[in-house]
C-alpha cells in the first residue's frame, strides 16, 4: 500500500498480477474406495482440507490418518511444502491402536 496526500492507496488486484495464487488439484482416497477431490492454493494448510474430507465423508479428524507418498501429512504443512503437483493422491485411513 502507498500513500497519497495522507491517504492510503489500496493495490488493485491487476497490481498484485505477480502474486497469483497456484492451485493444486488433488484427491482424497478413503479406506472404502471412495475418493474426494479438492481443489487447494498451494500455501492453504491442509487441515482445513482435511476437516472438509471428514465433514463431508460424516468422519471424525482425530481418528484418521492422512498418507502421501508413503509419507504422514501433518495439518499444518500445505502442498508448497510437500512439493505437491497437479493430480497428486492423499490416502486417509483409519489410526491402529494395539496389535
Amino acid at each position: 500500500m502507498a500513500t497519497i496526500n495522507g491517504r492510503v492507496k489500496r493495490k488493485s488486484p491487476a497490481d498484485n498480477s505477480n502474486n497469483d495464487i497456484i492451485h493444486v488439484n488433488l484427491s482424497i482416497s478413503f479406506q472404502d474406495g471412495h475418493r474426494l477431490f479438492f481443489k487447494v492454493g498451494e500455501d492453504l494448510q491442509f487441515a482445513k482440507v482435511f476437516r472438509d474430507f471428514c465433514e463431508r465423508k460424516k468422519l471424525d479428524y482425530d481418528t484418521l490418518k492422512f498418507i502421501y507418498d508413503g509419507t504422514h501429512v501433518r495439518g499444518n504443512q500445505t502442498p508448497k511444502m510437500l512439493n505437491m503437483e497437479d493430480g497428486a493422491e492423499i490416502f486417509a485411513a483409519r489410526h491402529q491402536f494395539g496389535g
